[in-house]
């Protein structure tokens, strides 16, 4: 059962966000996913330095922020 409700919420948020994803501005839609990528980089980041898994965090920010806040190489 907790699958059906689930499987509902999600068709729910897609059946909203998908007309919401289509009429965003790209300057602004790439602007949140570089900010909401920053963010779970740093939650990703404070879970592995929590678990100890200190050269993992250390590698993770090392690679992630400059990609993502653009200082990385343009390919």
């Amino acid at each position: 059962m907790q699958y059906v409700l689930i499987g509902a919420g999600l068709l729910a948020i897609l059946a909203y966000g998908l007309p919401v994803f289509v009429r965003a501005n790209p300057a602004q839609l790439a602007r949140w996913v570089r900010r909401a990528g920053l963010a779970g980089l740093g939650i990703i980041a404070l879970v592995l330095l929590a678990r100890g898994q200190f050269h993992a965090a250390i590698l993770l920010l090392g690679v992630g922020l400059p990609i993502l806040s653009g200082q990385g190489s343009r390919w």
